[in-house]
C-alpha cells in the first residue's frame, strides 16, 4: 500500500509538471475487471483530476489533463488484475482424545502418543492418561479463508458420553514446516445426566472446546482440555495433521 501511495504522489507531481497551461480536458471509461471499482478509485485519485466509480457498471470516469488520465489509465491496468490462483490441497487430521486422572492406574495409551503425555504431565497434574477415542477426518484445504466444514463424532470408551467434532475451515500457512490452520474448531461432549425435564426429555450435561488452532505438519499439538465427567478427570483433544500433494 505504501508503494501504491508513493506511486501515486510521483504521478501527480509528473502531471503538474508535464501539464501545459493549454492542455486538453478529456474524460475516459476506464473498465475495472477483478477489484473492488471504489477501493480502486480513492486508490489512484490524483489532485487536479476527477475520477468518479460506478459498482453497478464497474467502471471509473476520468476527467482531466490528457496526460494525467492517460497516466490512471496506466495505475488502473496495474492494479486491476486477478487474485492468485487458489491452491486445494486434500488433508488429513487424527484427533485423539484422551482422558486424564487423577487414579494413578497405569496409562492406556498408544506407543505414537508416548511423547504427547509426556507434554501432558507437564501441563497438568494428572497422574495417568487413557486413549479414549481417536478420529481421523479427510477434507480440504485452501490458501484462503474459504469454508470447508467436515464433522465426526462417536463414543467415548467405556461410558456413555458422545462426542462431535467439527470445524468450517482449513487454510495451508506457508512456511517450514507447513502448518494448518483449523477455524472454528467445536469439539461437544455430551453426557446423560439420568434425569429428564418436566417433557420428560432426557437432561444432558455439554461441555466443550472451541477455538482456532494451528497444527504444524507432522506435529501433536495439544488444543485444550474438557471436564465431562463433573469430577476431577479430564478429556484432552490432541490433533495431527497431514498436507497432501
Amino acid at each position: 500500500m505504501k508503494q501504491i501511495l508513493l506511486i501515486a504522489f510521483a504521478l501527480a507531481g509528473l502531471v503538474r509538471a508535464q501539464q501545459p497551461d493549454s492542455e486538453k480536458i478529456t474524460s475516459k471509461i476506464i473498465p475495472v475487471h477483478y477489484v473492488n471499482v471504489n477501493h480502486l478509485a480513492n486508490l489512484v485519485s490524483i489532485p487536479g483530476l476527477s475520477v468518479k466509480s460506478d459498482s453497478q457498471m464497474s467502471v471509473l470516469v476520468v476527467t482531466g489533463p490528457e496526460h494525467g488520465v492517460d497516466a490512471i489509465e496506466e495505475m488502473v491496468k496495474k492494479l486491476d488484475v486477478p487474485p492468485p490462483a487458489e491452491v486445494v490441497s486434500t488433508i488429513e487430521l487424527t484427533g485423539y482424545l484422551v482422558s486424564g486422572s487423577t487414579q494413578a492406574r497405569g496409562d492406556e495409551i498408544t506407543a505414537d502418543l508416548s511423547s504427547t503425555v509426556k507434554q501432558l504431565r507437564a501441563l497438568f497434574p494428572y497422574k495417568s492418561y487413557r486413549v479414549m477415542d481417536t478420529f481421523v477426518l479427510r477434507g480440504s484445504a485452501t490458501t484462503s479463508q474459504r469454508s470447508s466444514l467436515a464433522n465426526t463424532s462417536g463414543i467415548l470408551l467405556g461410558t456413555n458420553s458422545e462426542y462431535r467434532f467439527s470445524y468450517t475451515g482449513a487454510t495451508v500457512l506457508p512456511g517450514t514446516p507447513r502448518s494448518l490452520r483449523i477455524n472454528n474448531l467445536d469439539l461437544e461432549i455430551s453426557t446423560p445426566t439420568g434425569a429428564r425435564n418436566e417433557k420428560g426429555n432426557p437432561i444432558t450435561r455439554n461441555v466443550g472446546i472451541r477455538t482456532d488452532v494451528d497444527i504444524p505438519e507432522g506435529q501433536k499439538v495439544v488444543v485444550g482440555k474438557s471436564n465431562f465427567t463433573g469430577a476431577d478427570d479430564a478429556l484432552v483433544l490432541v490433533l495431527s495433521a497431514k498436507i497432501l500433494e
